[in-house]
Formats: C-alpha cells, structure tokens, sequence
C-alpha cells in the first residue's frame, strides 16, 4: 500500500517532554474566544481586538 506523509517524531517529542517534566503550563488552558476569519480587512481590524483580549488574559485565536 502506497502513501504519502511527514513525521517530525511528535509521539517521541511528547514522551521526552512528559518524562522531563517540560511541559509549558500555559498549555493547560482552551480558547475562549474566536474571531473568524472573512478577508483580509476583518483579520485586520480583528488582530487589533485580538491583542487586547489576549493583553486581558483572555484566551483568544484569530
């Protein structure tokens, strides 16, 4: 069976942090708002919000 594909090792990359205890502790939490995105003049616009939520500790993605 053929296939095509790319591996940069993510399963041995999470064991190494998992056993060294390196795991960022800002990973733990989720998004909690969402700015979707509808072109290049709303990303804009919504970049300048995101940085102010993200400023008032609110997990936000573009």
């Amino acid at each position: 069976m053929s296939g095509v594909g790319i591996s940069f090792g993510a399963d041995r990359i999470y064991d190494v942090l998992l056993e060294t205890n390196k795991f960022p502790a800002e990973l733990g939490g989720s998004t909690k708002l969402l700015f979707a995105n509808f072109g290049e003049a709303e990303a804009l616009h919504c970049l300048k919000l995101l940085r102010q939520v993200r400023e008032a500790g609110i997990a936000a993605e573009l």
